[in-house]
C-alpha cells in the first residue's frame, strides 16, 4: 500500500458517514457527568480501561477515534504527535481504531489520490492488523493506540462519528467533545484543565446534557474553515440539505481549496530570492502530503506563485464541480458566493 506522508491543521476534511446505526441519531453524552467506559484492547490484545489510561496520576484523557481510512484523521496525526510528545506529563493521548470509515468497497477521492485502499475488516484481528500498520505508516510513538470492539460498542457509546474527539479530566469527567480532532482546542483544553481551570464555553465542544445529537454540522464547518473563510461558509453549510456522505465530498473539497489558497497567499509573500530559490526546488503540492495541508504548515518551501495560483484553480474548479454534484439548485449558488469572497478579486467560484 503507498501511503504518502501527512501533516494536519485544523481547517481539513469532513464528516464520513457514521458507524454502526449510520442513520440512527446518537443521545447527547452529558458533559460534567462520567465518561463512557470504554470496550477497547491494546494491538497486543491487553484490555484497557479509562482508569488505567488516566493511571495512578489521574493524568487527563485525549480519546481520538479513527481509522487509516479517515482523511481528516491521517491529515491530524503528526500535529496531535507533536502535541502528545509536549503534553505528555498531563495528558494521555489515546486513539481507538474503530470500524473503517472508508474502505475499498467505499472508495473516497481523496484516499484515491494518496494511494489509500484498506480493505474491509472482516474480523477483530483484521482491525487490530490495521491499527499496527496505522501506527507504523503514521509514525505515531506519542499515542497510545487501541482497538474498539469487534462490535464498536466504545463508539456506539460516544456517537459514532469517525474522528470524535473527547477530553476526560483526571477524575474520569467528560469535559468537553468536538466532531474532528482540532489539535489547537485540544492543546488549550488541555492546558487548562491542567492548571485547574474551568473550561471556558469556547473549548467545551457541541456535547450538551440532553436531546438528540445529529452531526454538528454548523460547529464542523466552522472549525474547518479555521477563520480563514467567512462565516457565511459555515452559515451556507448549515443551511444546506445534504446527506452525511455529501457533506463529507463538500468539506474534503473545500479543506483542500482552502490549503491552497494559504499556499498561494504565502507565495505571493515570498518576494527574496533565497524564497523564490527554495519555492521553485519544492515538490509539487500534493507530491508528498496529504490534500488540506498547505506546504507552509509541513515545513516545505512554499510553492513559486505560478504553481500555487494554478493549483488554487485546479482546486477550486474540483471545488465547484463537487458542490454542483452535492448540492441542490438552490444552496449551491449560496455556498459558491460564499467561497468566492475567500478571495473576491480571483473570482474563483462566480463570474466577475
Amino acid at each position: 500500500m503507498r501511503f504518502r506522508c501527512i501533516f494536519a491543521m485544523p481547517v481539513i476534511l469532513a464528516a464520513t458517514v457514521a458507524l454502526g446505526q449510520e442513520n440512527a441519531p446518537k443521545p447527547r453524552l452529558a458533559l460534567d457527568a462520567p465518561a463512557p467506559g470504554i470496550a477497547a484492547t491494546t494491538v497486543d490484545g491487553k484490555t484497557s480501561t479509562l482508569e488505567a489510561l488516566r493511571g495512578t496520576g489521574n493524568k487527563i484523557v485525549v480519546l481520538q477515534f479513527a481509522s487509516l481510512s479517515d482523511p481528516i484523521f491521517r491529515t491530524h496525526t503528526p500535529t496531535v504527535e507533536k502535541l502528545a510528545a509536549r503534553e505528555g506529563s498531563k495528558a494521555q493521548f489515546v486513539i481507538i481504531y474503530q470500524k473503517e470509515a472508508h474502505p475499498d468497497s467505499d472508495p473516497l477521492e481523496i484516499n484515491t489520490k494518496a494511494g489509500i485502499s484498506v480493505p474491509e475488516q472482516q474480523d477483530l484481528a483484521a482491525r487490530t492488523a490495521l491499527a499496527r500498520q496505522t501506527v507504523d505508516q503514521l509514525n505515531i510513538t506519542s499515542e497510545m493506540m487501541l482497538v474498539d470492539a469487534w462490535n464498536n460498542a466504545t463508539a456506539a457509546r460516544y456517537g459514532s462519528l469517525p474522528n470524535m474527539t473527547f477530553i476526560i479530566d483526571g477524575k474520569g469527567v467528560l469535559q468537553a467533545s468536538y466532531p474532528f480532532m482540532d489539535p489547537a482546542k485540544v492543546q488549550a483544553a488541555v492546558d487548562t484543565l491542567a492548571a485547574g481551570k474551568p473550561l471556558p464555553a469556547e473549548l467545551r465542544g457541541s456535547v450538551q446534557a440532553n436531546g438528540l445529537a445529529p452531526f454538528d454540522f454548523s460547529g464542523a464547518a466552522a472549525d474547518m474553515t479555521g477563520g480563514r473563510g467567512p462565516a457565511s461558509i459555515a452559515s451556507a453549510l448549515e443551511r444546506a440539505t445534504l446527506s452525511d456522505q455529501q457533506k463529507q465530498a463538500v468539506l474534503v473539497a473545500i479543506a483542500e481549496f482552502m490549503a491552497n489558497m494559504q499556499d498561494f497567499r504565502a507565495s505571493r509573500g515570498a518576494a527574496t530570492p533565497a524564497a523564490t530559490r527554495a519555492a521553485a526546488t519544492a515538490p509539487a503540492r500534493g507530491a508528498a502530503s496529504a490534500p488540506g495541508t498547505p506546504a507552509a504548515a509541513r515545513g516545505d518551501a512554499v510553492p513559486d506563485l505560478p504553481t500555487a495560483q494554478a493549483n488554487l484553480k485546479a482546486s477550486a474548479d474540483h471545488l465547484k464541480t463537487v458542490v454542483k454534484q452535492n448540492m441542490n439548485a438552490k444552496d449551491a449558488p449560496t455556498l459558491l458566493a460564499a467561497l468566492d469572497a475567500v478571495a473576491p478579486a480571483q473570482h474563483l467560484f462566480t463570474n466577475p
